[in-house]
């Protein structure tokens, strides 16, 4: 597939949605949180900190169960790579940004005033 001037596939209906979506709702929901009080607006980042959290350590643990289940696979292209090290990526990358996260909601926590 051809990409248009913007790099985008020229079938990509739901990334269009999805632009779409986050502007159109990301800055109300932005805006929303904004307006709230320190402490409340707090509570929500915090809460939200959490749900990404517990969303990358989720996929993290399947990604880990799914590796044994890949190990006599390997690519088609690249046949000495077993699929097991290419699928490695996920809970890597997941465990990488749940460090992340955690650093953030350290951060939230420890805040007591407002940035």
């Amino acid at each position: 597939m051809a990409a248009n001037a913007a790099g985008a596939a020229p079938d990509a209906p739901v990334a269009m949605m999805l632009r779409r979506f986050r502007a159109r709702y990301g800055r109300l929901l932005e805006w929303l949180v904004g307006a709230l009080p320190w402490g409340a607006r707090r509570i929500v980042n915090i809460a939200a900190q959490l749900v990404v959290i517990a969303f990358f350590v989720v996929l993290g643990t399947v990604g880990v169960a799914n590796m044994p289940i890949l190990s006599g696979d390997s690519m088609v292209s690249l046949p000495w790579v077993p699929m097991n090290f290419v699928q490695s990526v996920i809970p890597v990358s997941s465990a990488l940004i749940v460090i992340a996260e955690v650093a953030h909601l350290l951060e939230l926590l420890a805040a007591s005033v407002p940035p």
